[in-house]
């Protein structure tokens, strides 16, 4: 495709989405002329709606977290959650505690419980407890399930299930039980469980990179840590430096605070208002937050809607944890792409200082500043002046504002903002307002300029940012993702926003077919019903992460020929507040003749 065709599409896509974004407010999508993956006959028994953005879907290292902690606040010795797709129960996660798989392993038995109810799929209208708890929403507790009428009956008796409690959870059901052995509680009744912060949780990880989790519960007048969770990344890096199992949160629980005392942890609870704590070296566990290489911490106060009791969620980021690589290129191009920008921006935060790592400037305005004979002053002057500065993280710019509120910021007018100590540079490259974005390891900044080629907005809200959940980016590219697609809910359809392709793949593509077609770049023509039965709609539903191990072959999955055509092996669907993460593994090894 021309330079000047691309311009001509990425101007049209930007107009799109401007006029989209208010068309669904007016409730005024329309989808007749648009691909549709997904049966055109067959519906979704649940239809989607458009989600508050607190109520994220928890997948990944937020599922993790949330299953161990369940574990933990009630002795239990495994957890599942099971997800509603379409009127199946699946397991969307689980989780089984060390001293179970020892115990397992110890008796000669192979697997576990949990991990075997994975091949079970279960009516939703079905009889047994799981059933009964989506329709009923109400609590159920099994004794004996071994001698119930339960499914799984048989699976109990094998791994020697002694309790069962099921409860309602994010659209499904969570479940935890006990076993005939020490590892676990003896439960007599139905257990009471804590209802964790989950929104603030997923914010945790996906947003801020954070390598744990831990929630503080006031016993007598005391606040001790009674569950927490250490992502496996972190573990494995802290085990590599350090040859022991000890992290941040094994240390913290052998602390304690005065619930009435002058500490952090009492004057959260006490102000009822989130507390971030920039420097560590003041706080009493200052010592264990160098050794363990804790860099900032965040303490949420919540109260447990059973109980009133008020807890405190903490979570924290490491000192060496930034978006480098393919994952920040991703979130740059994707940033640019999802919001009509002209370019964005990575403040990468070392020690004080925050310096430019990252920058990408969209190829319409590239182009646009060629064709105008203004590439001296246009937006490459200002990125590239950006690149050279070095901007202090204690002054009021709204870079360190927003490194240290961890708060998005927007301004409106930025070559009149007198905190901004490009505004000269601004000026001169037409740069019109910019939003400022907390991400891993620093801030993201993103502006449009004063011409049609980007989309003006009037807030951070309304560039329709597409909060990319960074923590699975992380593992997809560790895994061999060689692209990525942002799937952006608009009334009741999706729409590519955004794409990502790692430059390896598009260079062996290129000299493959000869042309600059991709995977994604073809996948940008389909609009996909939000109530059909296909992958991404399905994921978005019912806030489950949805896998196809082989794209090219799965007969229900529309875009089956072109994953055959691209060479697209497997594919993740994950949810998001406001749309789809789709990632997948391409191999492209054949010879170029």
């Amino acid at each position: 495709m021309a330079v000047a065709d691309a311009v001509s599409r990425l101007r049209e896509e930007n107009n799109w989405l401007q006029q989209e974004n208010a068309r669904v407010s007016a409730g005024l999508w329309d989808t007749s002329l648009a691909f549709n993956e997904a049966s055109t006959t067959a519906q979704a028994t649940t239809p989607a709606a458009a989600r508050d953005r607190s109520m994220v879907p928890i997948t990944g290292c937020t599922l993790e977290a949330v299953l161990k902690m369940h574990c933990e606040m009630t002795g239990a010795a495994f957890a599942i959650y099971w997800a509603n797709v379409d009127g199946q129960l699946v397991v969307a996660g689980d989780y089984v505690t060390d001293a179970r798989r020892a115990v397992n392993r110890a008796v000669g038995r192979e697997g576990t419980f949990a991990e075997s109810s994975e091949g079970f799929a279960l009516d939703a209208d079905g009889e047994g407890p799981i059933a009964d708890v989506m329709r009923t929403g109400q609590p159920q507790f099994v004794v004996d399930p071994a001698r119930s009428k339960m499914t799984r009956r048989d699976l109990a008796e094998k791994y020697g299930i002694a309790a069962m409690a099921f409860f309602p959870f994010e659209g499904g059901v969570l479940e935890i039980g006990t076993t005939d052995s020490y590892e676990s509680a003896e439960w007599r009744e139905l257990p009471s469980i804590t209802r964790l912060p989950h929104a603030d949780m997923r914010r945790a990880y996906e947003k801020f990179g954070a390598s744990y989790t831990m929630v503080w519960k006031r016993t007598a007048d005391q606040y001790r840590v009674v569950a927490d969770h250490t992502t496996s990344a972190r573990k494995l890096a802290l085990q590599k430096a350090r040859s022991d199992d000890r992290t941040f949160c094994s240390e913290s629980r052998n602390i304690a605070a005065e619930a009435q005392g002058d500490n952090v942890l009492a004057h959260t609870v006490q102000s009822g208002t989130e507390t971030v704590i920039d420097d560590p070296s003041q706080m009493r566990r200052a010592a264990l937050a160098r050794e363990f290489g804790v860099k900032k911490l965040h303490l949420v106060p919540f109260v447990d809607a059973e109980t009133g009791e008020s807890l405190v969620l903490e979570y924290g980021t490491p000192t060496d944890v930034y978006l480098e690589g393919a994952r920040l290129e991703a979130t740059l191009k994707m940033a640019v792409e999802s919001t009509g920008a002209a370019y964005a921006l990575y403040w990468k935060s070392v020690g004080e200082t925050l310096t430019c790592a990252g920058t990408y400037l969209s190829p319409a305005r590239r182009f646009e500043n060629i064709v105008t004979g203004v590439s001296d002053v246009g937006d490459e002057f200002y990125v590239k002046e950006s690149e050279t500065l070095t901007i202090s993280g204690l002054g009021d710019s709204p870079i360190a504002n927003v490194l240290h509120t961890d708060t998005p910021h927007f301004v409106e007018d930025a070559a009149a903002c007198p905190s901004i100590i490009r505004r000269d540079a601004a000026r001169r490259s037409g740069v019109k307002s910019i939003c400022y974005v907390p991400v891993e390891g620093g801030v993201l900044e993103f502006g449009n300029t004063f011409t049609d080629c980007t989309v003006d907005w009037p807030s951070v809200e309304a560039a329709g940012f597409a909060d990319l959940p960074i923590s699975e980016m992380k593992e997809a590219f560790a895994s061999g993702a060689t692209h990525m697609i942002y799937w952006k809910y608009f009334g009741s359809s999706f729409k590519c926003a955004a794409d990502y392709v790692i430059p390896e793949q598009l260079r062996a593509l290129r000299q493959y077919r000869g042309d600059e077609k991709s995977y994604t770049s073809e996948s940008e023509q389909y609009i996909i019903d939000a109530n059909g039965l296909g992958p991404c709609a399905t994921a978005y539903r019912v806030g489950k992460s949805i896998v196809i191990e082989d794209a090219a072959s799965a007969v229900s999955f529309q875009r089956a020929a072109l994953a055959r055509e691209f060479g697209v092996g497997n594919l993740h669907f994950v949810p998001t507040a406001d749309g789809v993460l789709e990632y997948g593994v391409a191999s492209f090894n054949r010879p170029v003749f």
